[in-house]
């Protein structure tokens, strides 16, 4: 099987001669013994321990706040600059009942300069559509793939009330580090 990496966005600087004299709060210094003679070199604190930092290398900010060094040639390969500017993607997840919630949330992100992923029809509910058990399963796994797409997540809970799939889709964008908002304050 293939696998492919999930786009996140990091943060990155690349390390350079000057910050060997002027280093972050986060950077150590650790001892080299080259021959006789002794110098410091700068060290990150990794999630795998110490590892060295050499003038060139990409100092990585992963999506957990940890930092780990990029040799340049991998972060080349591996990492593009991400979009600036880009709108924040919100995804609209609640019970199909609340559709006046939606029109509404729909507007308010929208003139908010968010782009907007909402639920495929808001007019009925499944069975008023005359939707079949199998076109409910393509609408719920459509809907997840909304999910991994958006930046965030603004759950419809009007009355606190959260049924059962939007449950799984907030656990699920939990799961893939998605900002969650509530429309009222969830308990």
């Amino acid at each position: 099987m293939k696998f492919r990496k999930k786009p996140v966005v990091v943060e990155a600087v690349q390390w350079t001669a000057e910050m060997n004299l002027h280093p972050e709060h986060w950077v150590l210094f650790g001892i080299v013994n080259d021959g006789g003679t002794v110098f410091p070199r700068p060290v990150i604190q990794t999630l795998e321990g110490k590892m060295d930092v050499t003038v060139g290398d990409w100092i990585i900010t992963g999506v957990k706040g940890e930092r780990y060094p990029c040799k340049p040639d991998i972060f080349a390969a591996t990492y593009e600059q991400a979009v600036k500017d880009r709108p924040t993607v919100v995804c609209l997840c609640g019970s199909t009942r609340f559709k006046d919630e939606f029109a509404a949330a729909n507007l308010r992100e929208t003139l908010a300069g968010r782009i907007v992923l909402s639920i495929g029809c808001d007019t009925k509910s499944d069975e008023g559509l005359g939707l079949t058990a199998s076109d409910v399963e393509k609408l719920h796994v459509l809907h997840f793939r909304k999910i991994e797409l958006c930046d965030e997540l603004l759950i419809l809970n009007v009355g606190r009330y959260i049924g059962e799939q939007t449950r799984m889709e907030l656990n699920y964008g939990r799961s893939q580090g998605k900002r969650v908002r509530f429309l009222e304050p969830d308990l």
